[in-house]
């Protein structure tokens, strides 16, 4: 019979045991990662068919305070960091995507929780032909935004209809798709008005 020191088999149940607990820690990390995303298919955001809300915000550089009153118009907010990279592209995509929407009265803003210097230092921010407006944490935090970049689609009754998360072209022509398809619904505009009015 073979004999082996105590020590050693104290030692080896121990590492065991050591691994146990480090395998039920990663799947505890692994199931807060999951709780934090909401699923796979949860962007963040607003829920859609609820009421958009109201905020208040400058334009980077200015000091003058604007208000945005979902109901107006149709609307994209497209909610972004200077720091992310993915913004940018996102940002890109949205400004190709409506420029001949933006002709027709679709408004689009892009949010920015971010200071001044910041939005001056990315250069997508600081030359892009659209809005941007430069909000409280509180306004990202009501619009429960997790991630960016984040692009929410606000019909001309200020209901939130579409959102996409990292929006390229084809995510940004389909959630346009989406509220236009609600205002049309809502409005039984007919087929050849309907590009006009968005």
């Amino acid at each position: 019979m073979i004999s082996m020191p105590i020590a050693l088999v104290v030692t080896q149940w121990v590492l065991l045991l050591a691994l146990a607990l480090l395998v039920l820690l990663m799947y505890r990390q692994l199931a807060h990662l999951l709780r934090l995303s909401g699923s796979a298919n949860d962007a963040g955001g607003p829920v859609e068919g609820e009421p958009a809300q109201a905020f208040r915000y400058h334009q980077p550089g200015e000091p003058l305070v604007h208000d945005y009153q979902p109901g107006e118009q149709p609307t994209l907010l497209l909610f972004s960091d200077p720091r992310c990279g993915a913004c940018d592209a996102a940002l890109e995509a949205v400004e190709t995507v409506t420029r001949n929407s933006r002709a027709a009265g679709l408004r689009v803003l892009v949010i920015t929780d971010a200071d001044d210097i910041a939005v001056a230092a990315n250069n997508a921010l600081a030359t892009t032909a659209l809005d941007v407006a430069v909000v409280d944490r509180s306004v990202t935090r009501d619009y429960r935004i997790v991630g960016t970049p984040l692009l929410v689609g606000v019909d001309r009754e200020g209901v939130v209809r579409a959102k996409a998360s990292s929006p390229d072209q084809t995510a940004v022509r389909r959630l346009l798709k989406d509220v236009r398809r609600a205002i049309s619904d809502a409005a039984e505009v007919p087929e050849t008005e309907k590009e006009v009015n968005l």
